[in-house]
């Protein structure tokens, strides 16, 4: 999967023992290194750990209208959690 830049996501896990991050906590993709499979996210807390996919850190997407009720757009698959566009 290809994040792009203002993507919103939540962490769903990761193993990093110095970091204050729990899942659920929120964020938004400054930028993915797809040779790498490194995300890099600035998150609402303030922290800027990148999320190392081929590590086991996991994100999933978050609903770019939750207004809608997902309802319509091209995201609706990714915002619930399915990864498919």
């Amino acid at each position: 999967m290809r994040y792009e830049k203002g993507q919103r996501v939540a962490l769903v896990y990761t193993d990093d023992p110095h970091t204050l991050l729990r899942p659920g906590d929120k964020g938004t993709v400054v930028r993915h290194d797809e040779t790498t499979d490194t995300v890099d996210i600035a998150w609402d807390s303030g922290s800027r750990l990148s999320m190392c996919l081929d590590a086991g850190d996991r994100i999933r997407l978050l609903p770019t209208h939750p207004s809608t009720g997902g309802t319509g757009g091209v995201d609706d698959g990714a915002a619930a959690g399915q990864g498919v566009r």
